[in-house]
């Protein structure tokens, strides 16, 4: 029994340093910083030296130091062992893997650096073995965060200059890292423009250029008429339109700097409306002094007025001048028609001394030339004897050589014309079979 007991002594002794613990901590670091370890012994053996292994070599020999400090220099995963001695010349050591993670490399994208219409500002950083989680944008590099919402966000700068940008952005180890750049913030284009005119189907839609730009020159203007057609449009030549079919049209103007910034201008919405249709009939254009012409009005429209302040389809004009009649719906559109007619003094009558009426169409009618520039003619036609055998007190070409519908024989018969202006035309006609 005290054999035994002897033993059991003995070996407790020989094994206190295994029945130890011995451990050590490492702090959670990013790349470039210090890393801190903290060895823990527990046990009753006094320890005389903490040797640690840094690169995972197995040799102990890369610091010294129960609490020591190590700076690794690049990111990565690093087999790290503490070995300890005791007074008793005993040895122990453990092994941890200790990580050190990568700071993010920080990059960012800048488009459209305009004015007023807004800036993007896309992240294009990168982060080895992990991802980022956090974003803060420092839009003029104040101290203040001025956006954390992701990584495209989009800012309004209202005066144009250079600004600095910062980009903070943290990845899921809370490794930070920041950026810093310069963008010159440049003048938008003020896009403007208005408009005249009818809106009326068929009519002619004025627009003018009011777009302005301070610091910089407009390159571009193209306003868009809503109508699938678009045009160049600069201060100088403003420019018109004629939309071809009724309705809602939106109308809007895109202008861009020398420096690639753009505005559109608020839309303009046309409501282009029904037209009326108005021809004027006046044949043959002209009439003889005394006479009269009727003009009349043909197409669809709700009113109508004339130049002679009638209101009615027709009229009767006396006299040569410019005639017009405008037309109108009961929306406003309207539309306006003029005609020239001509008057012309009276020329003589000018009266056939042969007809053939065999009825082969030709000559087989008395005709009078401009037996239409007078109101009237009288005519009286007598046979060798002096018998009346035709009588017309308003001659209108018709007489076809009979007499009382019978035609007469060949030979030759004797008129007397008497014209509205009671000129006299005595002669003879032939009639040749």
């Amino acid at each position: 029994m005290r054999i035994l007991l002897i033993t059991i002594i003995n070996l407790l002794l020989f094994s206190g340093l295994k029945a130890a613990i011995l451990d050590f901590t490492a702090t959670k670091v990013c790349e470039g910083n210090q890393t801190i370890f903290n060895a823990t012994y527990t046990g009753s053996a006094v320890i005389v030296s903490y040797k640690w292994d840094m690169d995972g070599d197995g040799i102990f020999d890369d610091a010294s130091g129960s609490n020591v400090k190590y700076k690794f220099n690049v990111a990565g995963v690093y087999k790290v062992g503490l070995q300890v001695t005791t007074d008793a010349n005993d040895q122990d050591y453990q092994y941890h893997y200790v990580v050190v993670n990568a700071i993010p490399k920080v990059n960012f994208t800048i488009n459209n650096p305009c004015e007023l219409t807004g800036t993007l500002f896309t992240d294009n950083s990168i982060v080895n073995n992990g991802k980022i989680k956090r974003y803060y944008w420092d839009f003029n590099n104040d101290g203040n965060v001025d956006d954390s919402s992701g990584t495209s966000v989009i800012y309004k700068y209202i005066i144009p200059k250079l600004y600095y940008i910062k980009l903070t952005v943290v990845s899921d180890s809370g490794c930070s890292s920041s950026a810093i750049k310069s963008v010159k913030i440049n003048s938008s284009p003020v896009s403007d423009f208005s408009f005249t005119g009818s809106r009326c189907l068929g009519d002619t839609s004025y627009f003018y250029n009011n777009t302005h730009i301070s610091g910089d020159t407009i390159i571009s203007s193209v306003l868009y008429f809503g109508d699938g057609i678009g045009t160049n449009f600069n201060k100088i030549n403003n420019v018109y339109h004629i939309y071809k079919n009724i309705g809602n049209y939106s109308a809007k103007l895109i202008s861009i700097s020398n420096t690639g910034c753009s505005d559109t201008s608020k839309t303009i919405v046309l409501d282009i409306k029904s037209s009326p249709s108005l021809t004027i009939s006046g044949e043959p254009g002209f009439f003889y002094e005394g006479k009269t012409l009727t003009l009349t009005s043909v197409g669809k429209y709700d009113s109508l007025i004339w130049s002679t302040h009638e209101n009615t389809n027709n009229i009767t004009v006396d006299k040569g001048d410019l005639y017009t009649a405008i037309a109108y719906y009961n929306n406003g559109c309207r539309k306006t028609e003029s005609i020239r007619i001509i008057s012309l003094k009276r020329p003589g009558l000018k009266i056939m001394n042969v007809m053939t009426p065999n009825g082969d169409g030709v000559n087989d009618l008395w005709h009078i030339d401009f037996i239409e520039a007078y109101k009237f003619c009288d005519v009286k036609i007598f046979n060798k004897v002096g018998q009346q055998v035709f009588s017309d007190s308003n001659y209108s070409n018709n007489w076809d050589g009979k007499s009382d519908g019978i035609l007469l024989p060949d030979g030759a018969y004797y008129y007397i014309v008497k014209d509205s202006d009671n000129n006299v035309y005595k002669g003879a006609i032939n009639i040749l079979k």
